[in-house]
């Protein structure tokens, strides 16, 4: 809307202009920069007015529905859910290929970069409990 008003008023500057130069500009004698302005001034007012009349019927309107919103983040759940199934399964075969009849190792986290506490798909000792811990 700024791009069209900034054009409306190039125009009037240069209708202003072109009648100055002509030797004709005469008070009041802009009929067509007086219908543009009519135009927005009305479009404004209609524009409030419609603000008006829909904040006035909104206490009445029926709340908005979140069906929408919760199939969305549903369906974003069961997507990373089938993702990570997906990784999972080819880093398994991935390690069966390099170390054949070995037991796989559990998979480090792909977006998690803090203290990874599993060691070689096994519990450290100072996580394990005092029977668990003992040496063998």
């Amino acid at each position: 809307m700024g791009c069209a008003v900034a054009l409306f008023f190039l125009l009037c500057r240069w209708r202003r202009f072109r009648l100055a130069a002509r030797g004709r500009r005469r008070r009041g004698e802009s009929g067509m920069a007086r219908r543009l302005w009519r135009w927005y001034a009305d479009r404004q007012f209609n524009r409030w007015e419609k603000t008006v009349l829909w904040d006035m019927v909104e206490p009445y309107r029926p709340p908005r529905s979140f069906a929408p919103l919760i199939g969305t983040y549903v369906a974003a759940f069961y997507t990373g859910v089938v993702a990570s199934a997906i990784t999972e399964q080819l880093y398994k075969e991935k390690y069966w290929e390099d170390h054949p009849g070995e037991a796989v190792p559990l998979m480090p986290p792909k977006f998690y970069w803090g203290p990874w506490r599993v060691m070689n798909g096994e519990v450290p000792r100072f996580m394990q409990t005092p029977e668990e811990a003992k040496p063998a």
